[in-house]
């Protein structure tokens, strides 16, 4: 079933490959390594989120930076994410907070913008 599974989302999203993982903690470390972040490298996390958005950052060797969220959706605060930018940066893992989707427009331009990888 997980393979069958595995292909529709496949097909559905027109990637090569699809892999289901046991919860989102292993498929955040999991994206991570695939993006090859670890030792040295620095990776955005609201500072509003579950623990396992930042254990993963330490689980692949990296150090996550916490920034603030908005108040009113509780998502990460864009503006705070440029302000913590630096050279190692090479990642942001925005979390949707509790049903309240992303604005990923501003965070696409900064995804661009500084060359990092948003998971």
């Amino acid at each position: 079933m997980t393979k069958r599974f595995e292909d529709k989302v496949a097909e559905f999203t027109g990637a090569k490959y699809a892999v289901a993982t046991t919860n989102c903690t292993a498929a955040l470390e999991l994206a991570l390594r695939a993006l090859h972040i670890g030792l040295g490298d620095e990776v955005i996390v609201p500072d509003f989120t579950y623990p396992a958005t930042a254990d993963v950052v330490y689980f692949v060797g990296a150090r996550p930076v916490s920034v603030d969220v908005n108040i009113l959706s509780y998502n990460i605060d864009v503006n705070e994410i440029k302000k913590a930018i630096t050279e190692r940066m090479k990642c942001i893992i925005p979390v949707s907070w509790s049903g309240n989707p992303l604005n990923f427009k501003p965070m696409n331009e900064l995804k661009e913008e500084y060359s990092l990888h948003v998971v």
